[in-house]
């Protein structure tokens, strides 16, 4: 069955067998079943993540290319058989299409099932933020933000006496005034970005405020 017919030497079709179904990906409709058919790829379908398919089982075996879709429409550069989903990908279905080639053959192509929509991604705090100056009535702390990924993230600041904001006190300088005598400062820095969860991560808390 896997030589040209030769009636006018025309190549047959590639098929796919039928009760096979679709590449691998066809099975992953849900977020749950989408990590159990990933095969052994981290992540699920959320932005920043990385989903993976495998190309199914054709009839004969050949070789394959893949073609990302977000909504139904390529992916531009997304021919891998994984793929990092981009904030541009953020709320779209996602689907791959498979074409299988072999010498002597017509290719063929078949489309899996879309993922639920892309969520949001995850922003991570790697470092936790730190507070820098003396501790001295007069004197101005600053705010180290700590460390963050992924990159292009929008910070806000947000200083704190004994656990309690400080109202307007949102720079990422803080001179102290008479009112923090005594008391202990922190700073909580919230990570915003497009398309991402926001987030947020507090220094630990200086000694007390002295004269």
């Amino acid at each position: 069955g896997l030589r040209q017919r030769q009636l006018g030497n025309q190549p047959h079709p590639l098929r796919r067998r039928r009760r096979h179904g679709r590449p691998d990906a066809q099975q992953c409709g849900s977020r749950d079943h989408w990590r159990t058919c990933r095969r052994g790829a981290t992540g699920e379908p959320v932005v920043g993540g990385q989903l993976a398919a495998s190309p199914g089982t054709w009839s004969p075996q050949g070789s394959y290319t893949f073609q990302w879709l977000a909504d139904g429409t390529a992916i531009g550069g997304a021919n891998g058989s994984t793929h990092v989903l981009t904030t541009g990908e953020w709320k779209k279905q996602i689907s791959v299409r498979v074409t299988g080639s072999r010498t002597g053959y017509m290719p063929a192509s078949a489309i899996s099932e879309q993922t639920p929509a892309v969520a949001s991604g995850t922003i991570a705090n790697t470092r936790r933020p730190t507070v820098r100056g003396k501790k001295r009535i007069g004197r101005t702390l600053t705010a180290s933000p700590g460390s963050w990924s992924p990159d292009g993230l929008t910070l806000r600041y947000r200083w704190m006496r004994d656990g309690k904001a400080i109202k307007g006190a949102t720079k990422r300088r803080y001179k102290l005034t008479k009112a923090n005598w005594g008391h202990r400062i922190s700073v909580q820095v919230t990570a915003m970005r497009d398309a991402y969860n926001s987030a947020s991560s507090r220094s630990a808390r200086t000694k007390r405020i002295t004269r």
